[in-house]
């Protein structure tokens, strides 16, 4: 009887360590868990923070590029409206520079030049020879413009030369013409039956008739 109780005695201190080693496993196994759970909302924070930043970034490049290319379109409305308010002018013409493409004849800034003007009356043609421009006489002549360019250049005109599908010979965005530089000094801007032309030359003519515009051209 008394090895039973002691038999007894030694099994539930054995049953009673099982459950504390049990207690002790379970408590450790939720300790655990608590902390991945912990260390999955840290994570999860991180994540989150991380992603934020990244939208903010892109939101913030997209806002700095946004800025950019208003700025940009901005600039070439402001310039383009001033082209049109200068090449628009009645009197005192301004000479506005043409555009760095190689096409002049097709930059937007050669059609606002152009297209500020326009004349309704007959126009010259090689057929005419003469014609009655806006300017009073106008007729044209054929010759090497090299020489005209060149004085040109030395006033300070960097201009492309070039030769309109029509058969004008074209500086920049304007017909070359010679005129009575005592009226029309060159550099000026005049308009002719054919668009606005700019003052390159001169010539006898000047003397008989003051008002009248010799247009360069291929003819």
């Amino acid at each position: 009887m008394h090895r039973i109780k002691h038999l007894s005695k030694k099994v539930l201190a054995v049953i009673l360590s099982l459950e504390v080693i049990t207690c002790v496993g379970l408590s450790a196994g939720i300790l655990w868990t608590v902390w991945l759970t912990q260390q999955n909302q840290r994570l999860q924070v991180q994540a989150k923070a991380i992603a934020t930043d990244l939208v903010g970034t892109k939101i913030s490049k997209e806002i700095a590029s946004t800025a950019t290319r208003t700025k940009t379109v901005g600039k070439d409305l402001i310039e383009k409206a001033y082209v049109r308010k200068i090449a628009k002018k009645a009197e005192n013409l301004e000479y506005v520079p043409a555009s760095t493409d190689t096409n002049i004849g097709a930059s937007e800034v050669y059609d606002i030049v152009q297209s500020a003007y326009s004349y309704s009356g007959g126009k010259l043609s090689r057929s005419s020879g003469t014609a009655s421009g806006p300017n009073g006489k106008e007729t044209y002549y054929n010759l090497n413009m090299s020489g005209v360019v060149r004085t040109m250049r030395g006033m300070g005109n960097t201009d492309a030369y070039w030769e309109r599908k029509d058969g004008c010979k074209m500086l920049g965005n304007y017909i070359m013409v010679a005129a009575n530089l005592s009226r029309h000094p060159r550099g000026s801007i005049v308009k002719t039956s054919l668009g606005l032309a700019i003052v390159c030359d001169t010539g006898g003519f000047a003397s008989r008739n003051p008002t009248q515009i010799d247009v360069a051209t291929n003819w």
